[in-house]
Parts: structure tokens; sequence; C-alpha cells
């Protein structure tokens, strides 16, 4: 088993361990995968913040995790504590776990002393209604919650929301595509959309884009619209964006909620992660979502930059292996640099593991989920969830990279939290 043992020692009342006006916490780092260099697993656990620590939040300083056993070569890891909404002192503490770290390796969780760097960071356009990271001063993703306005040249009735772009590589370069100009100017970035959205006996396209609508079934005639203000975290270890959308028939009745929750990550050098989780919920009865009939695309996808030297790499283990991984990758040269995208699936996921759809002339690669057979249910008060994992990374990452990263995707180290 993989395991984090974290103890945290409070001052007051509830400790008597430790001198007044310490506060630490202990964490035993056991491996999370096979031990790869340059390898993090993003970790998180719930606690209740000591009031020595959260004063030197207050303070604008920051928190790391500072290694205790002197004789183990480590440096200090950045922590990011998110306090919940309605306590400023229990919320979630985060940070990136090295996958190299000898197991039972302790660390305290301690004031930095020096001034918190919010390393990812969320700016925001509260007109267009879009959110833009940034590592730094390079840029990450843009969410686009709202209507993004469509480029000259192409037809107003392809205006949509709700998906990223573009995505950028480690050296800041889009990697995705959005309008492209020939055949396909409702392909996206990285967006999630089904091309069959039942409600009842009518069927409506939120993958194709028109509006007004065209064809029968209709294309078009739904739509995600923002239903509430995106909240959005920055912070020294990860940015994170949570926005609520709903899914309009005819532009008109909410028929689903979707709640989307992104995490990015602070690159390293093994690559950049991106989780996305996305909840769906129906608001009425009866309805169904599917991918193309037959065909099986739409829904979690993307539309890559036209790029050279392109490589897809998909992969699926055999249905008798054991974890069963789920991942592929889409690498191409831009502008003479090999950047790549891997998409990797969790096994949490329904349906898992769905197959690979990819269409290398349209620069296109997806899980096919639910794929193009029967469309499958939404139902009320029984939300769907669906989770994901990008990896952006320079050059040609190898299968081992990937291995290892799924591994830290669909088994994050379990944290125990020790009071005493």
């Amino acid at each position: 088993m993989r395991i984090i043992l974290l103890t945290i020692a409070l001052t007051g009342i509830l400790a008597n361990t430790i001198a007044a006006g310490q506060a630490y916490v202990e964490i035993h780092l056991g491996p999370t995968t096979e031990s790869v260099t340059g390898i993090y697993a993003p970790t998180s656990v719930a606690i209740e913040l000591p009031s020595a620590l959260y004063e030197a939040i207050q303070a604008g300083r920051g928190l790391e995790l500072q290694p205790v056993d002197n004789e183990i070569p480590s440096t200090p890891i950045s922590a990011q504590f998110i306090p919940d909404e309605d306590h400023a002192l229990r919320g979630m503490l985060w940070w990136l776990t090295p996958t190299y770290v000898p197991e039972k390796t302790r660390y305290r969780l301690a004031d930095s002393n020096e001034p918190v760097s919010e390393t990812l960071h969320v700016r925001r356009d509260d007109t267009r209604k879009w959110m833009d990271v940034f590592d730094g001063n390079k840029p990450v993703l843009r969410y686009n919650h709202g209507v993004t306005e469509v480029p000259e040249g192409v037809d107003p009735a392809f205006e949509r929301g709700d998906y990223l772009h573009p995505i950028y590589s480690l050296k800041g370069q889009p990697i995705t595509d959005d309008f492209p100009t020939e055949y396909h100017p409702h392909h996206r970035g990285l967006c999630w959309a089904w091309a069959v959205v039942r409600w009842d006996d009518e069927v409506r396209d939120m993958w194709a884009v028109r509006n007004p609508f065209q064809g029968e079934p209709l294309i078009g005639g739904l739509w995600s619209r923002p239903s509430v203000p995106a909240r959005i975290t920055s912070g020294p270890v990860l940015a994170v964006i949570e926005a609520e959308s709903e899914w309009l028939w005819d532009d008109e009745t909410p028929i689903v909620h979707q709640e989307i929750k992104l995490h990015a990550f602070r690159g390293t050098d093994a690559g950049r992660i991106v989780d996305i989780t996305l909840r769906l919920e129906a608001l009425v009865d009866h309805v169904e979502i599917g991918g193309r009939p037959e065909a099986g695309y739409s829904g979690f996808c993307a539309r890559m930059a036209p790029g050279e030297e392109q490589q897809i790499q998909p992969h699926i283990d055999t249905p008798e292996s054991s974890p069963r991984r789920a991942w592929a990758d889409y690498a191409a040269r831009y502008d003479g640099t090999k950047s790549g995208m891997t998409i990797f699936q969790h096994p949490k996921t329904p349906m898992y593991p769905s197959e690979w759809i990819q269409y290398p002339e349209l620069n296109f690669y997806q899980p096919g989920f639910p794929g193009g057979g029967d469309p499958i249910p939404l139902v009320k008060g029984e939300p769907m969830t669906l989770r994901f994992r990008l990896l952006i990374h320079d050059g040609s990452a190898d299968e081992k990279v990937f291995t290892a990263f799924w591994d830290t995707f669909a088994e994050t180290p379990d944290v125990y939290v020790d009071n005493n």
C-alpha cells in the first residue's frame, strides 16, 4: 500500500507534546509508484491548520515541508493551503510528492519565512468570461467559460464556449487549435460536448455547434452557458478553477447542471499536470448522451494545432492486466520544438477504459466516451463524474514515464492524519 503518514501537532489545549509557539506536521512519504526521477504526484489532505501557520499565511509568508532526517538528502517541498469557504483554518493542504523519495522520509510543515509566491496564478476577464492560468510569466491555458468571439471569415453560427484553448507547451507555444478554417470549424481546443444529447424523443447536437439550428436531427440547439461566476485560486503549487454551467435546450430550458474543477500544477522537468474533473447531473427526466452514431467521436476530445512530425500514441493495457492503464499521447514539432500532450483516463470514470479515437489528418484524438452505441442516461439526483489528467511535456516522453504518471493519477498516496 502506498502511504503517507501525516502527523499534526497543535499548540494550545489540543496538544501537550510540543512547546508553546511551535506547530509542525510530520509526513512519512512512501513511494507512490515505481521510482522515476523528476516525476511528482499531486497530493492533498484535509487538515486544520495550526494557528502559528495560519498567522504566517496572514503575514504573507509561504508554507513548506522541511526534511527532518538530515541523513537523507532532500530539499524542502513547497506546500499550499486552500481554506474552506466557511472556516479559515480548515481546508486542503497540497504539495507535489516526489516519487523517488525514500520510504518514510519525514517532513515538517513549517513557515518558509519567505514571502509566498503565487507562481500559479489566474487572471480573469469578467466581460468575456474567460480565465487565463500562468506559471510565473508563462501562459499555461485559457478556460473559456463564456462565449468566444468568432474570428473573421468564420460563420457566426459557430460561436461557442465552455472549453480550453489555448493550451500552451512548457515553452509557452500554443499547442491546441480553434475554429480551424477547413471543414471542421466546430472543433475547439480541449472540450467536452456530445454529438447526441437526447431529451424525451428529441435530439440535439452539442458538438457540431450551429446557431441557427440545422438538419434533422437538429445540429446545434444546445449550449453550455455559465450559471454562476467561476471561483479561482492561485498559489505556489497549483491554480484552481471551479466553474458551473447549465446546458440550455434551444438556448432556453436548462436540462443538465455541469460542474468543472480544473487543477493546474507547477511545471517540473517531466512536464506539467492539469487535472480535470467533470460532474454532470440531469435537471429533467429522460436525458441521454452519446457519441456520433457508429463513429463514436465527440465528448472529451482534443483538437491540436498543426505541427510537423506528428505522433499519436494510444495505449490500453490488455483486459487481464492489473492495473489496466489507459493513456494516449499526441506530440508534434511546433516552431522547431517538439512538444506533447498526454490524456490519462481515470479508472473510476464510467465505462473505463474508453477506446481511443484518432483522426491524424485533423490533429484530433480522444477517449470515445460513451462511444457510438446506444446513448447512456444522465439521471436526476445521480451525478456522473468523469476524470481526466493532462500531461504537457517537452519532446517525446517514453512509456515508462506515461506509466508512472498514470499510476500517480489512478492511485494517489494514502494520507493518514494523526493529531496525537
